[in-house]
């Protein structure tokens, strides 16, 4: 009889231990996928739900897999080194699963790209494809190699390994939305070393994969992004109007359009862009997670950058204007002074010229008058010698010829003395 009762009590307590178990078990799985459900739209729910999924874990299976989950939620999050620290987690619970190892190893290259180390997330990436033993994901392993390279200007490595990627994806069925995303990628990759017309032509492919309005939305924001650089303002315009922003992209499409607005130089409606980015910012603080606004906050301060610079621009071109117009008053001032001046100077030389003139005209009738008189006096003095010099001749007809001579011009001199002096 004893024996039957602690038989009894044995199997029962092994049957409520199983329960138990069977019921931690159940609560495990309900947290998981209660956790998997909330990173959807509430991340900070979803890091409580799996934090407490890890308390149930019950073996290591359950365990490594909470510690991934946690890791998945924090790179959601955008806390990238956190989240590699719970896949490396994951990684130590079962070192000796292979696949699993790899499986993880990929996500953490992925941080790894996302950190701005493609020297690790090549190394690592390369480390996985190479195993090949999880050939099923590696489309996503070569997408982040091909990316890495690109992150490195290596463009040929790059569009290597993105093609082998398309070739993994090609592979896959219902590949939809993973060759959206790759023709996505790829034209970005185009867009990063300038080649703008192949980056189109990717992202309208794109676009036409895609489903949701909210996702077409994104494409062409990026396709307006691209024809702004491209120097296209009127295809960047297009896609602006046609593009329906929600609240995770808004502020790329405000960005946009300042940008565009920057271009066109329309101070006015730039200044408008940023007081909406302003607003929304104010309004949506509870919504936005950390590393997204701060993204937010990025575009707002280079929006009001460009909103400086544009306003110093004017302000340049209103002084360059006012400078011009004073310079231009200046010059016809100038040459209205010339003008002036150079009137005066010809009237003083035309005053000058006819006092000259008028002084030449009585020097010349002076000189005649003078010529005249001195005519008449020569005339006179010419006959007052004839007279004097035959008076002498007569006196002197007793002398020699030389002293004839002399005698004649002592005359002559002596007369033309006295007549000039009495003249004087």
């Amino acid at each position: 009889m004893r024996i039957k009762f602690l038989t009894l009590a044995l199997l029962l307590a092994t049957t409520f231990v199983a329960l138990a178990q069977k019921g931690v078990q159940t609560n495990f799985n309900n947290l998981y996928r209660k956790a998997y459900f909330l990173m959807q739209k509430d991340i900070d729910s979803a890091k409580i739900v799996a934090f407490k999924s890890t308390t149930l874990a019950s073996n290591n299976k359950e365990k490594r897999k909470a510690s991934f989950l946690l890791g998945y939620i924090y790179g959601l999050n955008k806390e990238y080194n956190k989240s590699n620290k719970f896949y490396t987690s994951s990684i130590a619970i079962s070192p000796l699963d292979k696949a699993w190892k790899l499986y993880v190893q990929a996500n953490i290259a992925h941080n790894y790209l996302r950190l701005n180390q493609p020297v690790k997330a090549i190394a690592l990436g390369q480390e996985v494809v190479k195993s090949q033993l999880n050939s099923k994901y590696s489309y996503n392993t070569y997408t982040v190699i091909g990316k890495a390279y690109a992150k490195r200007n290596k463009l040929d490595s790059a569009q290597y390994y993105l093609g082998k990627a398309y070739d993994k994806i090609m592979a896959v069925k219902n590949n939809k939305k993973l060759k959206a995303n790759h023709f996505f990628t790829i034209a970005k990759t185009n867009e990063m070393f300038g080649r703008y017309n192949a980056a189109v032509l990717y992202y309208k492919k794109s676009q036409k994969l895609r489903n949701k309005n909210e996702d077409r939305c994104n494409v062409s924001l990026y396709m307006a992004q691209c024809y702004l650089k491209k120097g296209d303002l009127e295809s960047a315009n297009q896609y602006l109007n046609v593009a329906d922003s929600n609240l995770y992209n808004q502020v790329l499409l405000l960005h946009a359009k300042g940008l565009l607005l920057f271009r066109q130089k329309k101070l006015p409606q730039l200044s408008l862009v940023c007081q909406k980015v302003n607003d929304l910012l104010d309004s949506n603080l509870r919504e936005i997670i950390k590393e997204d606004h701060d993204l937010y906050l990025e575009s707002r301060k280079a929006l009001l950058h460009k909103k400086d610079l544009l306003q110093a621009e004017l302000d340049q071109k209103a002084i360059l204007a006012k400078q011009q117009l004073q310079t231009v008053a200046t010059l016809r001032l100038a040459g209205f002074l010339s003008m002036v001046f150079l009137l005066i100077i010809l009237f003083v030389v035309f005053k000058r010229y006819k006092n000259q003139t008028k002084k030449l005209a009585q020097l010349h009738l002076s000189s005649s008058e003078n010529m005249d008189q001195n005519t008449a006096k020569i005339r006179s003095l010419k006959v007052i010698h004839t007279t004097q010099k035959d008076d002498t001749l007569e006196q002197g007809d007793d002398l020699t010829e030389d002293e004839k001579a002399k005698q004649v011009c002592d005359w002559i001199l002596s007369n033309a003395t006295f007549t000039l002096r009495r003249d004087t």
